[in-house]
């Protein structure tokens, strides 16, 4: 089994969207349908904050509600969950689902 296959397989995409890299990238299937995305992201973390920032502005571009909240600090995902972030998530949440762009069912 190829690695290619491998990937697919864990990530749950068609061949296609593995070809040339672009397919990985979650900005690849942004679109005005995409709910509210709260981006959480510390600033010296191992995965660049461009990356943060730039799929934050492609959800803006789309006219996805968006929030991206840096915080000071190296921590990844839970790491970056103080009291602070917890509030932060909190309130972004109480407004999302407050006030949802598509009716909850």
């Amino acid at each position: 089994m190829l690695v290619q296959d491998i990937i697919g397989r864990y990530l749950g995409c068609a061949e296609w969207a593995l070809r040339g890299g672009g397919g990985r990238l979650p900005s690849t299937f942004i679109d005005q349908s995409d709910p509210p995305f709260f981006v959480g992201h510390a600033e010296a973390e191992f995965i660049p904050l461009a990356q943060s920032q730039s799929f934050a502005a492609a959800l803006d571009a789309a006219g996805v509600a968006v929030e991206l909240a840096v915080v000071p600090g190296d921590d990844h995902s839970i790491g970056i969950l103080d009291a602070g972030m917890r509030e932060r998530v909190a309130g972004f949440l109480h407004d999302a689902l407050a006030n949802p762009a598509v009716p909850l069912a």
